[in-house]
């Protein structure tokens, strides 16, 4: 840890087992490959290649990609999965249990081969890196790495008030504890793709975290007293959402630097009423605003009663022409989403329920798989999607689900 980061951190928050570059500035992050490291990773590279070139398929996932943003013709359905970093790390593992989603955590080596292997493994169409950390101690909290999560609070929350935000300042991504090292696991993946070639054929996606309502919620106020301030001191909220809001727009524009090809915003629509929130699309608005007339954009949805937001959402400008394109939905009425989606004539993917891809036989995947699919394509901008994956998902049951996505998905 750098001296600068040491005094921010003495005054905002701490994180207990941090590595030893922990708020080291990206741009003197010194990690290198072996020898050993660049055969591995060359060879996830060619595997990737041969997936795309013994599928059979007539487009690659980078001209499938495009397609499904455009509306345009498409050989099969673009396969959007968020397996996220632990079913990454468990694919890199071969199951041994020696690695656990801590260790990419703690080496952006590792998330980088991680990512690659099971891109390489399961044949999928793009790989969606998804953050080391969150913001649990940027906000002034006391934080502690997990063994098989993000690092989390384990402490108190900590604004209380209007004057615990007073001198709060947006740190730069780049500079900021974990950050700057998941920034060049993007940069690092990027620059792996031209190496080669890959990123003539396929496409990057970046998960830049969690939306400024998550963020307020879950690592500054705290859900319940979110909740109370939003009715009776709402100030307090629209300072803590502002101050999110700017850090999500430098980091959405470090990953864009870094090399990504699309961005992800997990979000949190749903977990409270639009009615009397309507301001809150504001802050939507400006991240979109600021990032999406750059490259695609969308929402990571997982609640049913962020239906009641798409209007104000599209309405207001944070979906649209020049903002979020649209929205990947989890765990939600896939006819709803896709309905809504072809009305508005913006982007949509819909998952495959994951508690199917966790419980099920092959056949109830498949089935499921089929439905989808075959409602999906009634919308010209829908991509079939898989979430989330669980760390204990047998990669037989994922191997399947991918497996039917591609069979059902083919027009």
């Amino acid at each position: 840890m750098n001296m600068a980061e040491a005094k921010r951190l003495g005054r905002f928050g701490e994180l207990e087992g941090a590595p030893d570059w922990y708020g080291t500035p990206l741009a003197e992050l010194d990690f290198t490959w072996s020898e050993e490291d660049e055969v591995e990773l060359r060879g996830y590279c060619h595997q990737i290649h041969r997936n795309i070139t013994e599928s059979g398929d007539t487009m690659s996932p980078l001209e499938r990609w495009k397609a499904s943003l455009e509306g345009t013709d498409r050989d099969r359905l673009f396969l959007e999965s968020f397996y996220f970093n632990p079913y990454a790390v468990r694919t890199l593992d071969l199951s041994g249990k020696t690695l656990k989603p801590v260790d990419l955590c703690r080496d952006p080596k590792l998330l980088v081969k991680a990512h690659l292997a099971t891109v390489a493994r399961y044949g999928l169409d793009l790989p969606v890196l998804y953050p080391i950390s969150y913001t649990a101690e940027v906000w002034g909290a006391r934080a502690a790495m997990m063994e098989y999560g993000n690092p989390a609070l384990v402490g108190e929350y900590p604004i209380r008030s209007l004057a615990d935000l007073a001198e709060l300042e947006v740190p730069d991504p780049c500079h900021t504890g974990l950050h700057s090292g998941y920034l060049w696991a993007c940069r690092e993946m990027k620059r792996l793709f031209a190496e080669y070639g890959l990123d003539k054929v396929m496409p990057v996606s970046v998960c830049i975290g969690v939306d400024p309502l998550g963020t307020a919620g879950m690592f500054m106020l705290g859900w319940p007293a979110f909740m109370k301030a939003a009715r009776k001191h709402p100030e307090i909220c629209q300072r803590s959402m502002h101050l999110a809001t700017e850090w999500l727009i430098r980091k959405g524009q470090a990953a864009i630097d870094a090399g990504a090809d699309c961005l992800v915003m997990c979000s949190y629509p749903g977990i409270i009423p639009i009615q009397g929130n309507e301001w809150m699309v504001d802050y939507y608005v400006r991240i979109g605003k600021a990032l999406g007339g750059q490259l695609p954009c969308w929402y990571a949805l997982t609640y049913e009663r962020a239906f009641d937001w798409f209007p104000a959402l599209c309405e207001l400008g944070a979906v649209g022409t020049g903002s979020f394109r649209g929205w990947f939905c989890a765990d939600m009425d896939y006819m709803r989403a896709i309905d809504y989606s072809r009305e508005y004539d913006v982007y949509c993917s819909c998952a495959l329920p994951d508690r199917v891809l966790f419980n099920d036989p092959v056949s109830a995947i498949e089935n499921e798989a089929m439905k989808l699919c075959h409602y999906g394509k009634s919308h010209d901008k829908f991509s079939l999607g898989i979430a989330a994956v669980d760390y204990a998902t047998p990669p037989q049951s994922f191997a399947a689900a991918v497996a039917a996505a591609k069979r059902h998905g083919r027009f």
